[in-house]
């Protein structure tokens, strides 16, 4: 008791002691009710971020699948794409293709009609010329053409059939 005169001294700093402890205490208890507080208020606040989160993954798993869909459609375009531009190609060799033969058929044609031309005297050749033009414009069906173009035989005959029939292989064959 040294630091004190008398127990009253003492009993006043206790009081001014436990007055401070008190102050410091009810602060802390305030302080430790504003921790739990914002504890609770931080606890609500994760579960709703939490929601949001799974809102999220939600939304990123769609936007996936549909990406995913979007990829597959694109695929199946792209090889549609690619079929298609190989059967242009194939049409386009086969209509070359075709060209080549119709202009080789045409040249063969002109060919034969020149032979045609020169094994059949001239008046005949322009008869028939003007019929076949005539039929062409008409549009007439029942007349088949000269005889000529109806025989088929091997060339060892050709000669034979020719000195036989003569003009008459120019004869004109019609229905009825």
């Amino acid at each position: 008791m040294a630091r004190f005169e008398n127990r009253r001294e003492r009993d006043t700093w206790i009081e001014g002691e436990l007055k401070k402890l008190r102050k410091i205490h009810d602060n802390l208890k305030k302080e430790m009710f504003d921790l739990e507080e914002e504890a609770k208020a931080r606890r609500r606040e994760f579960e709703q971020k939490k929601g949001e989160k799974e809102q999220c993954k939600n939304v990123i798993d769609a936007v996936k699948k549909k990406f995913a869909e979007e990829s597959e459609r694109k695929s199946e375009a792209k090889n549609e794409r690619d079929r298609l531009e190989a059967e242009k190609r194939r049409l386009y060799d086969d209509v070359k293709l075709k060209e080549h033969q119709d202009e080789r058929a045409s040249r063969q044609l002109k060919d034969v009609e020149e032979k045609y031309k020169s094994v059949m005297p001239r008046a005949v050749f322009q008869g028939l010329t003007s019929l076949k033009r005539i039929l062409e414009e008409n549009h007439i069906e029942n007349v088949h053409g000269p005889l000529i173009d109806w025989i088929q035989t091997e060339p060892a005959y050709f000669t034979p059939v020719d000195m036989v029939a003569g003009t008459r292989l120019f004869h004109v064959i019609v229905d009825k």
